[in-house]
């Protein structure tokens, strides 16, 4: 997972161990778009989205935050703890995603609501 390869790296970011996955994030060779793709990736192991949105390299960007949020199989107390650092067009799209838990539905229109509008 520290390899410089890219091919071996882009094969490692399907591991199904949580322990690869976080030697992987650290690889200064992985990409934004090759971590948007695992957070994506459906159906998927909550384990393995924890450990993306616990890391503090990706957590920061807010794509990464935004297809956690939308991936029905991100843990819900990872979603709920992640959904305040949405923008209001992200929580938007949160509110319409009719595959997502209830909770997390309706915090995003709890936080929608309390979110000031930029002027």
């Amino acid at each position: 997972a520290r390899s410089p390869d890219r091919n071996l790296l882009a094969r490692l970011t399907a591991d199904s161990d949580p322990r690869v996955i976080e030697v992987v994030l650290s690889n200064p060779r992985i990409v934004e778009a090759q971590v948007v793709k695992m957070a994506a990736r459906r159906p998927a192991r909550g384990d393995i989205l924890e450990v993306i949105a616990r890391h503090k390299r990706w957590v920061i960007k807010p794509l990464v935050r935004r297809t956690l949020i939308l991936n029905p199989h991100t843990p819900l107390k990872t979603s709920l703890r992640l959904l305040s650092l949405l923008n209001r067009w992200d929580l938007k799209d949160v509110t319409q995603a009719a595959d997502l838990n209830p909770r997390v539905i309706s915090a995003a229109l709890r936080i929608l609501e309390t979110k000031p509008t930029k002027k």
